[in-house]
């Protein structure tokens, strides 16, 4: 058991929890968990990927400075290690307890780690370091690089480049295309003006649902928005842009007057019913706005 070295807890079952109890040679840290999803251990789940993090960290600290290891860390789950949970008279779990070296059969732990909400792993950094009194450093967080993730941005990076590569003249094209241009500002400037950062920033919710099963689509104040009040207010600007762009550019290029007057009269009362409704929905954020067009 104290040979251990492998770069992760050990892994604790019935079968072996006879030599872990007779730790002579060795101080032990040990989870006790159930990962079960019958058993629905919410907080087993979230801490088990922490405490594998935390075991790796200190087996590869442990080898970068040739340190002997006089301490195992290791995890029991419910699954693999009944009896031994049983001999425990567990009635909850996670547990992580401490035990000291000793020749003796020993179940009772010296030290047991007490979860807390905020920063679990400098948490457990702390109290391990405090019952086995080692050097903070062997228990330093190391990071694992993905390579997987490092390769796949390198061929999008390649791909991207041949892509615009062969298709430069069209690139080219495009970042001179005064439309573009245009569209992209026109949508950039409507979807700030409507609080589009505001719901990114505060993660407002969508819509807001009633005790009576009605929908709300505005919530007045200027301090608190809906998500959905966004997308309102969006595309009232973005049709009163459409409109206007037909009145002041697509005009110029008709040469039937009969259809230009008709044209010219109907972007003129879309514009007006459209603000009419955007003046309604202010009306809605601010109670008491004196104003309106059309009331909706």
């Amino acid at each position: 058991m104290a040979s251990h070295s492998k770069q992760q807890a050990l892994q604790i079952n019935d079968k072996n929890y006879k030599e872990l109890i007779n730790n002579e040679d060795f101080s032990l840290v040990l989870l006790l968990t159930a990962s079960n999803p019958q058993i629905g251990c919410v907080l087993c789940t979230e801490f088990m990927p922490l405490y594998n993090h935390f075991a790796a960290s200190y087996y590869e600290n442990l080898s970068k400075q040739g340190s002997d290891q006089k301490v195992i860390l290791a995890v029991a789950d419910f699954i693999d290690s009944r009896k031994y949970f049983t001999e425990l008279q567990l009635n909850n779990v996670p547990k992580v307890y401490y035990y000291a070296p000793t020749a003796a059969k020993q179940m009772v732990p010296n030290s047991e780690f007490e979860f807390v909400a905020s920063d679990p792993y400098r948490q457990l950094v702390t109290w391990v370091v405090a019952a086995t009194k080692l050097s903070p450093e062997l228990f330093k967080l190391v990071e694992k690089r993905d390579y997987s993730n490092i390769a796949l941005n390198i061929l999008i990076v390649v791909g991207a480049l041949g892509v615009m590569y062969k298709g430069q003249k069209k690139i080219v094209k495009m970042i001179y295309n005064q439309r573009g241009w245009q569209g992209f500002s026109i949508i950039f400037v409507i979807l700030f003006t409507c609080g589009y950062m505001f719901n990114v920033i505060r993660g407002t919710q969508y819509i807001k649902t009633n005790k009576d099963g009605t929908n709300e689509y505005f919530i007045p104040g200027h301090q608190a928005q809906l998500g959905v009040e966004t997308q309102i207010v969006s595309a009232i600007y973005g049709g009163c842009t459409l409109a206007f762009i037909l009145l002041t550019d697509k005009l110029n290029s008709m040469k039937n007057k009969r259809n230009k007057n008709l044209v010219t009269i109907l972007m003129s009362v879309i514009i007006f019913l459209l603000y009419s409704f955007l003046v309604s929905c202010f009306q809605e954020k601010k109670i008491g706005y004196p104003f309106w067009l059309l009331k909706f």
